[in-house]
């Protein structure tokens, strides 16, 4: 199965890093990373985490768009 991720639906799309506790928030309005949102995942050490949010993505039929559940990840 296929999907195609569709960020422009929504106004932005959003990581949310969460790097020694503290987290910030990286938008942009494109399908694919930016320089910056790549620089912070790259930095991420052990027990860190990242959710991304406001996802969505067209289905196979390349017709019908859905929301692509959130979920939270820890680097181990």
């Amino acid at each position: 199965m296929r999907v195609v991720l569709l960020h422009k639906l929504r106004k932005e799309n959003t990581i949310h890093i969460t790097k020694a506790g503290k987290t910030s928030k990286l938008s942009n309005r494109s399908n694919a990373l930016t320089s910056e949102m790549l620089a912070a995942l790259k930095s991420l050490s052990k027990g860190d985490e990242f959710e991304f949010s406001n996802t969505k993505a067209y289905l196979p039929n390349g017709k019908d768009v859905m929301d692509v559940h959130a979920r939270k990840f820890m680097v181990v």
